[in-house]
């Protein structure tokens, strides 16, 4: 198993080829540069908005929870 995964890691350093980037990122055009930042942005923000909804989430969900118990001992003390 060692000498497969020393063999594949020669083989890749050995046969590796650099990427070529995508016409749009060495674009003079200004709309063309535009739409790159844009999305760029949006690849950005949309994991962290999603991220940052969860949380909320979970937040809300806690605070319910806790206020649901807070009644249940206002009940059972008979308040």
């Amino acid at each position: 198993m060692v000498v497969l995964f020393a063999l594949l890691a020669i083989s890749s350093l050995l046969f590796a080829d650099g990427a070529a980037a995508c016409s749009v990122c060495y674009s003079s055009s200004t709309d063309t540069r535009w739409a790159y930042y844009g999305t760029t942005a949006l690849m950005a923000l949309v994991p962290l908005a999603f991220v940052v909804s969860i949380a909320l989430w979970l937040r809300r969900a806690a605070r319910a929870r806790e206020a649901a118990a807070g009644e249940l001992e206002g009940l059972n003390r008979g308040i």
